[in-house]
């Protein structure tokens, strides 16, 4: 079936879009805090 397949390749997409967001919120929370500005808690990225 097609639907299945359609199915795996959203799955994919969405969870490389999620991977890519939280990779640039982390590098950009990064650079904030080496300049003292802490923009978002760490309990919050690492749970």
């Amino acid at each position: 079936m097609a639907t299945s397949g359609f199915v795996y390749q959203v799955l994919l997409y969405y969870a490389l879009v999620i991977n890519t967001v939280c990779y640039v919120l982390f590098v950009l929370d990064k650079g904030y805090s080496q300049r003292g500005e802490k923009r978002i808690p760490e309990k919050i990225l690492f749970t």
